[in-house]
């Protein structure tokens, strides 16, 4: 490794932890599409061929692309489930305040009370 890339990387890392420091996610600086061209660009200009770089970048853009609809499924999943999600939610609230109209002597007992008339 020359001089010249050991003064990039503490470069890069330094805006990273300087970024970090004052409240901004990592993950800002940190994507797949900006890693895929630092590495194409180190690969082409440390002189590999065209047609290698090409396999391998868009070998890291499958693997990515992959791994982002494996993300999407479950996302999909919460997606399905949030309707029922919601109809249980709402029935719990009916059911509080159905139960805040009975008269007060009468809230601890309606469940005994149910269980005995049933």
């Amino acid at each position: 490794m020359d001089f010249a890339t050991l003064i990039g990387l503490l470069g890069a890392l330094a805006l990273i932890a300087s970024a970090v420091i004052l409240g901004v996610s990592p993950d800002v600086f940190l994507n797949s599409a900006s890693l895929l061209i630092v590495v194409g660009g180190t690969m082409l200009v440390d002189g590999q061929a065209g047609d290698t770089i090409k396999q391998l970048l868009d070998k890291e853009r499958l693997m990515t692309l992959d791994h982002n609809r494996s993300g999407a499924k479950v996302f999909t999943a919460m997606a399905d489930v949030a309707p029922a999600m919601g109809m249980i939610g709402t029935l719990i609230g009916l059911v509080q305040i159905l139960s805040s109209y009975l008269p007060p002597n009468q809230r601890d007992k309606a469940p005994e009370a149910e269980a005995a008339s049933g």
